[in-house]
């Protein structure tokens, strides 16, 4: 006969976001600091965050489905113009 251990989760720690993309880097008219949109991913999810700081954000914005990273890349393009449009600097962006 076999004994019957009560069963036990194993937790699983979520895979971590991954950034994929820097879309666009804007400084603000109001308070002169530089804001960074970043696109990352997580299995088939995707995330937009804008940020001062990695420990600043702004906003972030989720997309899920077939088509995530292409209405991720449109909602980076069109928030780019709304910015801009509103008085926003373009940063260049260093590749180092």
């Amino acid at each position: 006969m076999e004994s019957k251990r009560p069963l036990t989760p194993r937790l699983v720690k979520p895979a971590k976001m991954r950034d994929v993309v820097t879309y666009w880097r804007v400084r603000s008219p109001h308070t002169g600091k530089v804001a960074t949109c970043i696109g990352a991913q997580r299995g088939a999810e995707y995330e937009i965050r804008v940020e001062y700081a990695p420990d600043d954000q702004i906003a972030t914005e989720a997309f899920a489905g077939d088509d995530a990273r292409e209405v991720m890349d449109a909602y980076a393009a069109q928030l780019y113009r709304d910015l801009v449009q509103n008085g926003f600097a373009d940063v260049e962006i260093s590749l180092h």
